[in-house]
């Protein structure tokens, strides 16, 4: 932590070692279980990293998405929802091409339960790329949560017969 301070007095505007101390902040943050206000001082800071990391990027739009995920999926850790889903699509709106995003976003709206929503981006996802496993997977979620078993089913075999598939040309 130490260094990463060093280099940003002669690079205040570095994305990654504001990232990289952003994530070892959260980390820290998550694990700190026994001092409640070291937990919140952690991930105030690095939310605080994150946001400035992702604000300087202004000239790289794909680089400016992925620490946008990034900050999106550090709320999503938090159970943040509305941020996770806020910053998720800030960031699909500058890379509408990344399955990443999508399933991303779909996750949030799976996690608080808006699942027509969840579904929505997973099929994205799908669309972007018709392996994407985790985009298969969150759709059989669905189906589990909304008692639609026999769907269910269906999507978690393509799920398998697809994860199979790509284990053996691996």
């Amino acid at each position: 932590v130490d260094t990463y301070y060093k280099i940003l007095e002669n690079d205040p505007d570095n994305t990654i070692v504001l990232t990289a101390l952003g994530k070892l902040m959260h980390e820290a943050g998550l694990a700190s279980t026994l001092k409640v206000e070291m937990e919140k001082a952690c991930l105030a800071k690095a939310q605080a990293l994150f946001i400035k990391s992702a604000s300087v990027e202004r000239a790289n739009k794909i680089r400016k998405a992925e620490k946008l995920l990034t900050l999106s999926s550090f709320y999503l850790s938090l159970n943040k929802i509305d941020y996770a889903i806020k910053y998720g699509k800030m960031a699909h709106r500058l890379n509408p091409s990344s399955t990443v995003i999508c399933f991303i976003i779909g996750d949030s709206y799976f996690q608080n339960e808006i699942f027509s929503e969840a579904k929505i981006w997973y099929e994205k996802a799908l669309e972007l790329d018709s392996t994407n496993l985790k985009a298969f997977h969150g759709i059989g979620k669905i189906y589990m949560a909304n008692f639609e078993y026999k769907k269910a089913f269906e999507h978690f075999s393509k799920f398998l017969r697809k994860k199979e598939f790509r284990n053996k040309v691996n």
